[in-house]
C-alpha cells in the first residue's frame, strides 16, 4: 500500500511500503506518464537530515527527525536514559569546538564527572587502535542489524596501545546516513576496513557515558576490570578526516 505526501503545488512523493522505495511525480505524470525518478528511503532520509543541519546552521530551531522507526528518545520508559539518547542521537553538529577537550585531556588521571561538558563539541586526533559494531542498545531501539547499529572506534595516543589508553568515539546511523547520501561510507565494515592504524581527527559532541566510569582507567587506575581509558566519548561522531590517506569514510573538506 502506498502512502502519499504532498509536498508542493509541483510535487508529490509516494512511499511503496513494499520496497521502501520513493517516487517524486510531478503533475505530468498523472496523465499517464511512468515516474522517471526513483530515491531509496535511506539516502531521502539523509537529505532529509542535512536539510535540518543546514536550517540550524542559519540561527533556526531544528527538531531532531525520527530515524526509521525509532525516535531521537530510543526505546525505553526510563526518563533518565530517553535524555541520555536524545543527547547521543544529536542530528546537528557542533557549531564550535572545547580546545580543552583533547586526546590528551580526556585520558588524564582523575575523575570524569566535572571535566567537561556534554553541550560542547569536541575535535580529538589520534590513531584507531580497533573498530567494531556497537551492541544492541535502546539508543537504537534494540535494532539487530549491524547498518542500524552504532560503529564503536577506539582512538589512543599511538597505534600500539591499551584500551584503557583510548577514548571510544560512536558513528551512529542517523550520521551513517547523513554521510551516505554525500557519497561518504560510514558503514561499520568500511570503516573496520580503512581506520585501523591510521592518525585519524574525530569531530563530534561530547558525551559522558557515566555508567562506565567504574571501568575507565581515569577513574580507576590499574583496575583490573578497566576495559576503556575514559568515561568521555565523542558521540555522535560528525566528521572524520584521515591523516595522509584518501578514504571512501573521509568527510568533506578534509585535507
Amino acid at each position: 500500500m502506498n502512502r502519499w505526501l504532498i509536498c508542493g503545488a509541483a510535487t508529490v512523493v509516494a512511499i511503496t511500503g513494499a520496497a521502501d522505495t520513493l517516487y517524486v511525480l510531478r503533475p505530468r505524470w498523472f496523465a499517464g506518464h511512468r515516474p522517471s525518478v526513483r530515491w531509496h528511503l535511506p539516502a531521502i532520509l539523509g537529505l532529509l537530515i542535512l536539510a535540518v543541519w543546514g536550517t540550524a546552521a542559519m540561527g533556526a530551531a531544528a527538531p531532531e527527525g525520527a530515524f526509521p522507526g525509532c525516535p531521537p528518545q530510543g526505546q525505553t520508559r526510563i526518563a533518565r536514559i530517553q535524555a541520555l539518547n536524545r543527547l547521543k542521537n544529536r542530528a546537528v553538529p557542533p557549531a564550535t569546538t572545547d580546545p580543552a577537550a583533547t586526546l590528551t585531556s580526556m585520558l588524564a588521571a582523575g575523575s570524569d564527572l566535572h571535566r567537561f561538558s556534554d553541550g560542547d563539541g569536541a575535535s580529538i586526533t589520534g590513531y584507531v587502535i580497533r573498530v567494531k559494531p556497537g551492541g544492541v542498545e535502546s539508543v537504537n531501539c534494540h535494532a539487530h542489524a549491524i547498518a542500524r547499529r552504532d560503529t564503536h572506534i577506539e582512538v589512543a595516543p599511538s597505534a600500539t596501545a591499551a584500551a584503557t589508553r583510548a577514548v571510544i568515539v560512536e558513528v551512529t546511523p542517523r550520521w551513517r546516513t547523513v554521510m551516505h547520501a554525500l557519497g561518504i561510507d560510514w558503514s561499520t565494515r568500511t570503516l573496520e576496513q580503512v581506520l585501523p592504524g591510521h592518525l585519524v581527527t574525530f569531530r563530534g559532541w561530547l558525551f559522558l557515558d557515566a555508567e562506565h566510569t567504574n571501568a575507565s582507567e581515569t577513574d580507576n587506575p590499574g583496575n583490573a576490570h578497566d576495559w576503556r581509558g575514559t568515561a568521555w566519548e565523542i558521540h555522535p561522531v560528525t566528521s572524520i578526516c584521515v591523516h595522509g590517506v584518501l578514504t571512501p569514510a573521509n568527510s568533506p573538506g578534509c585535507h
